[in-house]
């Protein structure tokens, strides 16, 4: 399909009734107006919210502080610890152990531009990449993989009829947070500058190109087992990988995450075992979120968002039960089988969520 078939899809509203997005805003726990800066803000945010993803509050949620044999492998900031601090004022984390790609209920922090909400919402709609026999290769590529659409679309699709001040150009996200741009975004200044439809047209090619650019790279690494780099001009998703590498693989390869999974997580579901397999996810959620028909409805949003509330929990237990002996662990495991039986319970379509 052309970019310009692509284009075409945007003029055919998603949702039947946009105000329904913000009553699902407002179960997942976010303004509703960070869902709606873009025409592919809006998708992106359906096609997670699908899952049932919900966010927590980045200042009113406390940490579970790492175990020494799950902590990053390199210092992931300028603190001695993993655990968010207070700076002037804002509870500030480390970059690369703020994010969890496996984290059924990501974090709504409030410091951070709108862009993030869908970017998360994103995420929730991949899944991630998990296996108990992964290599560290395998859980590079897993990482590297969970970020291709997620990240395209920050650079690329967002920016396809968003309003931006005169003094960023599209296709060229500014570095740093513009209050105006955020202004606009969210609804709060009225006007702004379109892309026009020749740009359109240019972000969508571009977006296309950079999402199979590196797709190819991936599936190079995947043949030859060796890092291939792609750099582009903000970023570089090998270097990112590696740095998600350094900070999460001693966590991915714990006993926590291992039950975690194996409790409360559905392969083909939540997770892929093999990263051929999570790339062609990856490709049908691309053109789900270009061409799908993506529609919400509630009752499946309240089952789905209760087996997230369900997996979040396990995780946060399994994760503190790691600071315990074998009895312990053991005492908690037996503790949340009833939960996730339930989680479990819930990926059933006819199954109803407690009120």
């Amino acid at each position: 399909m052309t970019p310009a078939h692509y284009l075409q899809h945007l003029d055919s509203p998603p949702h039947d009734d946009p105000a329904q997005l913000d009553a699902f805003a407002l179960l997942a726990g976010v303004p509703a107006f960070d869902l709606k800066a873009s025409p592919f803000t809006v998708r992106a945010s359906l096609l997670g919210l699908a899952t049932g993803c919900a966010f927590t509050h980045h200042e009113r949620r406390v940490r579970i502080p790492t175990t020494p044999e799950s902590a990053p492998e390199r210092p992931v900031w300028h603190h001695p610890d993993t655990l968010p601090v207070w700076e002037g004022g804002v509870l500030t984390e480390p970059k690369y152990f703020s994010f969890f790609q496996d984290a059924p209920l990501p974090s709504y922090n409030p410091n951070h531009r709108s862009k993030w909400r869908a970017h998360e919402l994103l995420h929730a709609a991949v899944g991630f990449y998990y296996s108990p026999s992964q290599t560290r290769f395998d859980a590079y590529l897993g990482a590297r993989l969970g970020e291709l659409l997620p990240v395209v679309h920050w650079y690329g699709f967002d920016e396809i009829r968003r309003p931006r001040c005169p003094d960023h150009t599209h296709g060229d996200p500014p570095k740093h947070t513009c209050s105006r741009c955020e202004d606009l975004a969210r609804g709060l200044e009225a006007g702004g500058v379109l892309p026009t439809a020749s740009q359109d047209l240019a972000l969508m090619q571009s977006a296309l190109e950079h999402f199979d650019s590196e797709l190819a790279a991936i599936q190079q690494e995947l043949s030859t087992r060796r890092v291939v780099r792609t750099p582009h001009a903000r970023l570089d998703a090998s270097s990112d990988a590696i740095g998600y590498l350094h900070g999460h693989w001693p966590r991915q390869s714990a006993w926590s995450m291992g039950a975690w999974v194996e409790m409360f997580c559905a392969r083909g579901e939540d997770y892929l075992d093999e990263p051929q397999a999570y790339a062609t996810r990856i490709c049908a959620q691309r053109e789900a979120l270009l061409t799908g028909s993506l529609t919400l409805s509630h009752q499946d949003y309240m089952r789905r968002r209760q087996r997230r509330v369900l997996q979040d929990f396990g995780a946060r237990a399994l994760r503190a039960a790691q600071h315990g002996e074998q009895g312990a662990r053991t005492r908690v495991c037996a503790l949340l089988q009833p939960l996730a039986a339930r989680a479990q319970e819930l990926l059933r379509p006819e199954a109803t969520p407690h009120a």
